[in-house]
This record gives C-alpha cells, sequence and structure tokens, in this order.
C-alpha cells in the first residue's frame, strides 16, 4: 500500500515501471502464500450453522514516507528498522554500546601499556634478599 501512494504522490516517478512490477510481484507473492496455507482449528460438522460475522476492526492511521528515488540499475537497500518485539540481543543499540565499550577499554589498555615505564609495570622490592627475624 505504501508503494502506491508513492505512485499517487510522484505520478512521474522516473522508476514508476520498476515500482508497479514490484507491486505486482508482491502481491502474486501474497496470493500465492494464502493459497498454500491450510486452514487451521477445529473441523465445524456439516449441519453447524455459519460462524457470526466479525466486525473488521478500524485500520490504524499510519505514517507514509515514499522511498527515494533509485537509477534503473541501483538495487534496493533492505530496511534497517528493528522489528517490533524482537529480543534485546538482535537490537542494533545493544550490539553498538557492546562495540563502543569493547574499543574504549581496548584503548585505555593500549594507552597503559605503551605509555608506562618498564620500572612502573613491576614494583621494585628488596624483601627477597632480607631475611625477617623477630624477637
Amino acid at each position: 500500500m505504501t508503494y502506491r501512494r508513492f505512485l499517487g504522490v510522484q505520478p512521474d516517478a522516473p522508476n514508476r515501471k520498476e515500482v508497479e512490477k514490484f507491486i505486482a510481484d508482491a502481491e502474486e507473492e501474497v496470493a500465492r502464500g494464502k493459497a498454500a496455507v491450510p486452514p487451521t482449528g477445529p473441523l465445524a460438522p456439516a449441519n453447524s450453522p455459519p460462524p457470526p460475522p466479525t466486525v473488521p476492526a478500524p485500520p490504524a492511521p499510519a505514517t507514509v514516507t515514499p522511498p527515494p528515488p533509485q537509477s534503473a540499475g541501483a538495487p534496493a537497500a533492505p530496511s534497517a528498522a528493528p522489528v517490533e518485539g524482537a529480543p534485546i540481543y538482535q537490537r542494533r543499540w545493544l550490539w553498538t554500546a557492546v562495540a563502543a565499550v569493547v574499543a574504549v577499554g581496548a584503548g585505555v589498555g593500549l594507552a597503559l601499556a605503551f605509555t608506562l615505564r618498564d620500572d612502573a609495570r613491576v614494583p621494585s622490592s628488596d624483601l627477597g634478599s632480607m631475611t625477617l627475624t623477630f624477637h
């Protein structure tokens, strides 16, 4: 439906043929998917009355952002939008934060390793050659 709105907003879009082909292919794929899925749920007896009609819910308002026009040979970019309800480990912001923490930690570790003097890394001690006696 978004692609149809895009064509309505930009009827002279340079990629109109590709968008129309995409719409036709998508509708064909949906029709094939609906035909391939068997009905689920209990089977009704042959002499049972038909179920009561269902009242469809009103559609939710949607904001539409048309895709940017593409050149004829450019491939379509995959959507980067996160899936609603996705587990936390599949969220992009989590892995961005983990990568930032690892990068900062590695930078601090390398900076300390290369800036400390050799004598500062291992503290010197005279206790190795001394004998302690207690009275």
